[in-house]
């Protein structure tokens, strides 16, 4: 159930998300209770998808009518990212995902400042609201997370592994607040994922 509903947001943030600066994020539709019943419905109890299904929060509709889009057969590796969650005494937290993905590219020896190149999370797919733009900034994969109780914070998480990333903070979250796991254990248990997206490295739809 939970592969099925990341599917139906995973297609809704490949299809919406893009630098707010530039473009119209429908968040407030797509965080609605009445968009999430609607794309609720979309899930067969008994049958996994495969179809790639954005809705259409624009016209409250759960699913927006398909186009064609080309796909863009070049792969890049990806590496170069790495975690950082640290607490004191006087409940302080910070969370961090600090992320080069420098692919080859090699730091200046004299400086040892290394050229990111996070750019080609950008696209150039005509429409797109996460095409590249001067001065835009490109969605990312980056997800530090704080969880707070009446206000105060009471988890922080941080992982690696680009479009993994979400999905690894959620199967943390679960194994902790609903299955009851110490950290721990909630970060050593086994996991799930699903790869039914678009390649934020490689975002041409």
């Amino acid at each position: 159930v939970l592969t099925e509903a990341m599917k139906l947001a995973y297609a809704d943030r490949d299809t919406y998300y893009g630098d707010p600066g530039f473009v119209d994020v429908p968040l407030q539709a797509i965080l609605s209770d009445q968009y999430t019943d609607l794309r609720r419905s979309l899930i067969d109890m008994k049958k996994a998808s495969l179809e790639r299904r954005p809705g259409d929060p624009y016209n409250m509709r759960p699913i927006r009518d398909k186009r064609e889009a080309g796909d863009n057969p070049a792969r890049t590796s990806i590496s170069d990212t790495t975690t950082c969650v640290v607490a004191d005494r006087w409940g302080n937290i910070v969370a961090a995902t600090p992320s080069c993905n420098l692919v080859g590219n090699q730091p200046d020896p004299k400086t040892g400042v290394a050229q990111g190149n996070r750019v080609r999370c950008l696209n150039t797919t005509y429409g797109h609201p996460n095409r590249i733009q001067p001065g835009k900034r490109p969605r990312i994969t980056l997800t530090p997370t704080i969880v707070t109780k009446d206000g105060k914070p009471v988890l922080a998480i941080s992982v690696a592994g680009g479009d993994l990333q979400d999905q690894t903070t959620l199967n943390v979250l679960l194994n902790h607040i609903e299955f009851g796991m110490l950290p721990k254990q909630a970060v050593t248990a086994l996991r799930f994922n699903t790869y039914h997206m678009e390649n934020s490295f490689d975002s041409d739809p």
